[in-house]
C-alpha cells in the first residue's frame, strides 16, 4: 500500500481565549487555508460559527475558555 503524501505550503498557528461572541483571527497566510484545526484546551469549551477566508478565521468560542488554532495551505 502506498502512503499518501501531502505538501504543506504554509502554516500559521496560535492560541487565544474565547469571548462568547464572534472573534476574528488574522492568520497571516498568503491565501485561504484549506486545512483548519481549532482545538479547545480548556474543559467545557465549544466552538461554533467557524469560517475562513484569505485574511481571517472567524469563530465563536465559549467565554473565558482557551483554544489553539492551526491554519494550513496544502
Amino acid at each position: 500500500m502506498k502512503k499518501a503524501s501531502c505538501l504543506v505550503l504554509a502554516v500559521a498557528k496560535g492560541t487565544s481565549t474565547g469571548t462568547g461572541a464572534a472573534q476574528t483571527i488574522a492568520h497571516g497566510l498568503s491565501s485561504t487555508p484549506n486545512v483548519i484545526s481549532i482545538v479547545p484546551t480548556a474543559s467545557g469549551a465549544s466552538v461554533t460559527g467557524l469560517y475562513v477566508d484569505s485574511t481571517n478565521i472567524y469563530l465563536t468560542v465559549t467565554a473565558d475558555k482557551t483554544y489553539a488554532w492551526v491554519a494550513m495551505v496544502v
